[in-house]
């Protein structure tokens, strides 16, 4: 799903705009070398790293996942009481038959536009990262963003969401300006882009969090 610039829904570029417009010059220029910073998704840390690249390492591939999570879900939506395990494996096979990469816009290319990737998930210690790796369409020209998130469940009143307590675009580390996470967090968690199945179980689970390297729901 591109994600478009315009003046009734404030955009990846609004925000970021909105933030540092009222900061120095050398800091936008500081964020803009950060937000440029190569970003590599691999599956382990190289021992001889790259000066100036930023590394994210990636969940296990859903190929080796098998089908026991088609189970879980269709059991999910048929709201089977019980818990739910989910290995990184399960939510990168559920990812990769869900989610598709999102394509340039037909007709009139927009000035900016972030093409969401599909998501990757990996289970660290208490948490859940979550890596998507981007087209992003800057004044006709395309270049790449790497959206790394890693947080927890939180209970709200409309049921479960995700919260990032750590939030990368490509290599600025955004969740160090508390305002400017929080308005990208409401931006990039946009509800149209999550299924159906998946709000509902979000607004009915009684649990959802990390335990064991596995993220497990349970539902009432």
């Amino acid at each position: 799903m591109a994600t478009k610039v315009d003046h009734a829904s404030p955009g990846l570029f609004t925000i970021l705009l909105s933030v540092v417009l009222g900061v120095s010059l050398g800091a936008l220029l500081g964020v803009a070398h950060l937000i440029s910073r190569p970003v590599e998704i691999v599956r382990a840390i190289p021992k001889e790293a790259v000066p100036g690249v930023r590394y994210s390492l990636e969940g296990t591939s859903g190929s080796s996942a098998g089908a026991r999570w088609k189970v879980k879900v269709q059991r999910l939506g048929e709201k089977v009481p019980g818990d739910y395990t989910f290995t990184d494996a399960e939510l990168n096979a559920w990812s990769g038959s869900t989610f598709q990469k999102a394509e340039p816009p037909k007709g009139e290319t927009p000035r900016f536009a972030l093409l969401t990737g599909v998501p990757n998930f990996r289970i660290d210690g208490s948490s859940l990262q979550i890596v998507t790796a981007n087209d992003l369409l800057i004044l006709g020209g395309l270049g790449k963003l790497v959206i790394e998130a890693r947080g927890v469940f939180k209970k709200e009143s409309d049921g479960w969401h995700y919260a990032p307590s750590e939030l990368h675009l490509g290599g600025f580390p955004a969740h160090k300006v508390p305002v400017l996470a929080s308005l990208l967090v409401q931006r990039l968690g946009v509800s149209s882009a999550v299924p159906a199945e998946t709000n509902n179980v979000l607004a009915r689970a009684s649990s959802i969090g990390v335990s064991n390297g596995a993220l497990v729901v349970k539902m009432p």
